[in-house]
């Protein structure tokens, strides 16, 4: 398990240990979902922030040369941290 070969602990044991890893299987089991949650919701966070991002780089390109350079600045480092944990997300739907 420790390496990712396994999944589930295997349960043909004597009863006590039988019952606790059927027990542990069920947290790990738990926790799998709830990590599944979680990726799959920063997933959606991030593509839902891409496009108002990239309306407000566009509208940036009204503004006087200070401003926009700084608003322009700021959206990058957005969009910057949206890619990243885009990337996140999809790479971590790729593993275990």
């Amino acid at each position: 398990m420790e390496n990712g070969d396994a999944e589930r602990l295997g349960t043909r044991l004597p009863a006590e240990l039988g019952r606790l890893a059927g027990a542990m299987n069920a947290v790990l089991e738990r926790d799998r979902r709830r990590l599944e949650r979680a990726r799959h919701a920063a997933g959606n966070l991030a593509h839902a922030l891409k496009t108002p991002v990239s309306v407000l780089t566009t509208l940036a390109d009204g503004f006087p040369e200070d401003s926009r350079r700084r608003l322009k600045g700021e959206l990058t480092r957005i969009d910057d941290a949206v890619r990243h944990h885009l990337a996140r997300a999809s790479a971590a739907g790729d593993g275990p």
